[in-house]
């Protein structure tokens, strides 16, 4: 077998699709470009519930449970729904607790489960 030359090699890498053939968008692509923190910000404020009260709940299943990795901050949410930080896996299933949803839609948000 003989070697491409480089002017080969730089034709392969060059080539596009014409606009006809590229995919539209459709509204699950929209979606899928939202932040995981806008969409749990969206589902918490579909159910009605306040940064506090996610506070509260949280707090609860935490003193339910005995282990205080379930508390959910105000701080902690904020920075969640506003500044793209990462949750743990505690915090997301304090959050999927008090939004009533499984916790594996939650992780769905981050490209998990």
């Amino acid at each position: 077998m003989t070697p491409r030359s480089e002017h080969q090699e730089s034709w392969a890498c060059s080539f596009r699709l014409p606009a006809f053939l590229k995919p539209r968008r459709t509204w699950s692509d929209e979606n899928a470009m939202i932040a995981p923190g806008q969409k749990l910000r969206r589902l918490r404020q579909s159910k009605r519930l306040t940064i506090s009260d996610v506070q509260d709940l949280a707090e609860r299943l935490a003193k339910a449970r005995r282990n205080p990795r379930f508390r959910v901050p105000k701080s902690r949410l904020s920075g969640i729904e506003i500044k793209k930080r990462i949750p743990s896996i505690y915090c997301l299933y304090a959050l999927a607790v008090a939004y009533g949803c499984d916790v594996r839609k939650l992780l769905r948000f981050y490209g998990c489960a």
